[in-house]
């Protein structure tokens, strides 16, 4: 990456040893995140603890200079402290859905573009220029994604933009979605990013309505993780955030709800067995055992 994209409103942008410094202030956000959580299962001195851990990542984050992750941290952090854990699946389900039709919304300008563009001038006018070139590389990309759309272009490059004369480069993507649609079509676009959303959709599916045992502790965190990786599919839209972590979070989301298919199956096996009465048509047609008077 340009050393330019590290220096932003006067000052520079920590990368720390990561590819770039948006994935550092997206990990920062999930700390925050998950900081939260714990402030709000535990008591006492570690709830504390907790809390005051994660008002101090928040001021880091400040520090990282990125406007979506902090975004995503004020929307996450109260659903978080406030929020039940299916109220949490739900919004991280309708989000999982939005990033895995993104295509045919952006396709069909069903994205409010020039809205998103107004609005982000009105906070921050570098912010919006920076917006507005992405959503102009993605809607030359996408034209391009449009000539293959099954399979994609493949590798080495052919899903960019080339100059003719010259074959230099005249696209950069910016979101890993639009990397993935070019370069794989709907087969791989599905295949990655319906992967990720697959284990949201499980876990909205299989989530207990009562909790009790083990299905209770782990409501503590099974709703906050399930956000989290919602909102890594969201960023993707906008950024190449896509990382092993990613993968890892997709894997406790399944496994969590898993096991509450497995909780439900096991008190299902445990409910005592009654037997219901024959209906009174059927009663009538039943022969009565003659009794013996001795």
């Amino acid at each position: 990456h340009d050393f330019e994209q590290m220096m932003r409103d006067g000052g520079f942008r920590p990368i720390v040893f990561l590819p770039h410094a948006l994935w550092l202030a997206f990990f920062l956000m999930t700390s925050v995140v998950a900081l939260m959580a714990l402030a709000r299962a535990e008591k006492g001195p570690q709830r504390a603890r907790a809390l005051l851990a994660g008002i101090y990542l928040l001021g880091v984050l400040v520090l990282c200079k990125s406007l979506a992750s902090m975004l995503y941290a004020m929307a996450l952090v109260p659903a978080v402290l406030f929020a039940s854990e299916r109220a949490m699946v739900r919004v991280a389900l309708l989000m999982a859905v939005v990033a895995v039709v993104y295509p045919v919304l952006r396709g069909n300008g069903w994205v409010p573009v020039d809205a998103i563009l107004a609005q982000a001038e009105a906070f921050n006018p570098d912010r919006a220029q920076s917006l507005a070139y992405r959503f102009n590389n993605e809607t030359i990309l996408l034209e391009r994604a449009q000539e293959k759309l099954l399979f994609g272009w493949g590798g080495w490059g052919r899903n960019l933009l080339h100059d003719v004369t010259t074959g230099r480069i005249l696209t950069i993507p910016d979101g890993e979605w639009i990397i993935v649609f070019g370069t794989f079509g709907w087969v791989g676009y599905l295949s990655q990013m319906g992967l990720l959303a697959v284990p949201v959709y499980m876990m909205w599916r299989h989530l207990p309505r009562r909790k009790t045992g083990d299905t209770a502790r782990g409501a503590r965190y099974g709703g906050v993780v399930t956000l989290l990786l919602a909102i890594t599919l969201v960023d993707m839209l906008i950024n190449a955030i896509l990382t092993p972590f990613t993968w890892l979070v997709a894997g406790a989301v399944w496994g969590r709800a898993e096991s509450y298919l497995r909780a439900d199956g096991d008190e299902e096996a445990k409910a005592p067995m009654t037997r219901q009465p024959l209906p009174t048509a059927l009663q009538r047609d039943v022969p009565k055992k003659r009794r013996t008077v001795l």
